[in-house]
């Protein structure tokens, strides 16, 4: 299944053309490597891939439910959340559902005898499980673990965390997420031999 696919992009700033004609394609299940040397335009095609620029010519065409999430080279996050919460705000949908198992857990005590209230959070709790949500911490450590952090940071602010650091806290934070594509824009930067092994 073709995720993406770009048809004669044409970029260019100023004078300088970046690219001209570009075509390609991303299949699901795919691992592309975009290398070459700075400025070259590896970045400039992220952002058109990612929507955030737009080509000066050509097509970008996108499969109807591919979720794309771009990790830039450098953090752009809230300094206040926590490393926890911030790779936890991922998964908006889990972390609303748990809101709403809360809601009905207090009617179900308030009101035992309501199988309204009863049926209510029985359906809430299969959804819950069936979206990862009974794993989803476990995911969390699992992806921070990995990628270096250990567990006695992971309640502190991101304001305590060096920018190497912060920028790692991007790269779990997509990776807890559920896109169909990941830009990484050289993700292992700031990951030593460990983590980039566990990353590959």
């Amino acid at each position: 299944m073709t995720l993406i696919a770009g048809e004669n992009i044409c970029r260019q700033f100023s004078e300088r053309i970046v690219f001209k004609d570009l075509s390609f394609s991303v299949n699901a299940g795919d691992r592309i490597g975009l290398v070459g040397p700075n400025g070259i335009g590896k970045t400039t095609l992220f952002e058109i891939i990612a929507e955030r620029i737009s080509p000066d010519s050509g097509n970008i065409v996108k499969a109807k439910n591919c979720l794309i999430s771009y990790v830039e080279q450098e953090f752009s996050g809230d300094d206040n959340i926590t490393l926890f919460n911030y790779i936890a705000s991922a998964r908006s949908d889990i972390l609303q559902l748990k809101d709403e198992i809360f809601q009905a857990e207090v009617e179900v005590d308030n009101s035992p005898e309501s199988l309204k209230s009863i049926e209510r959070l029985g359906e809430l709790q299969h959804k819950f499980e069936a979206i990862g949500g009974y794993n989803f911490e476990h995911d969390i450590k699992e992806i921070l673990t990995g990628l270096g952090f250990p567990e006695n940071r992971f309640d502190n602010p991101l304001k305590s965390f060096s920018g190497g650091e912060k920028n790692r806290a991007s790269l779990a934070r997509i990776l807890a997420g559920l896109s169909a594509l990941l830009l990484l824009d050289e993700p292992t930067n700031h990951l030593d031999i460990d983590s980039t092994i566990w990353l590959e």
